[in-house]
């Protein structure tokens, strides 16, 4: 009887450790390399289009510019697309590098700027790049980024 109970609190406490709200918790905002680190792993989703990442990542009210506000994204249309296996979070990259990123921060708001090298097999376009995460009761959160392709 009482290893059938330990079993049941084990699994139980492994649950949520791999719940939701347990990612949320993990995603925090609290020094330069945290957030780089964050930001590493959002290029990361994008990428390889982690729905789980992205959905926990991004604030409810989430938006991302895209070139000179020719195209803007939500958090809904980015996990739609994230979810749809046919295209991908951003058309099915074959690498996104990241190069010459800096942080700032104001008590819990953090910019991450830098450039990205996005490969879609032809020629690499590279961008740069903005974002901003703030740290609230639902750890970090991403709350809008833009994005220009340089000529």
């Amino acid at each position: 009887m009482y290893k059938k109970l330990l079993i049941i609190v084990l699994l139980f406490t492994l649950s949520l450790i791999n719940s939701p709200m347990s990612l949320a918790k993990h995603l925090s905002c609290n020094s330069k390399q945290s957030v780089k680190g964050l930001d590493a792993k959002y290029e990361n989703a994008l990428k390889v289009s982690d729905v789980d990442f992205l959905e926990h990542l991004l604030s409810q009210n989430y938006i991302w510019v895209h070139n000179h506000g020719r195209f803007v994204d939500t958090k809904d249309t980015l996990v739609g697309r994230a979810k749809d296996a046919s295209s991908s979070a951003t058309g099915n990259p074959r690498s996104r590098t990241q190069r010459d990123v800096k942080v700032l921060n104001i008590d819990k708001t953090w910019v991450v700027s830098g450039f990205t090298e996005v490969d879609r097999g032809e020629s690499p376009i590279t961008y740069a790049f903005m974002r901003t995460y703030v740290q609230n009761n639902k750890g970090c959160k991403l709350l809008a980024a833009q994005t220009m392709a340089l000529e």
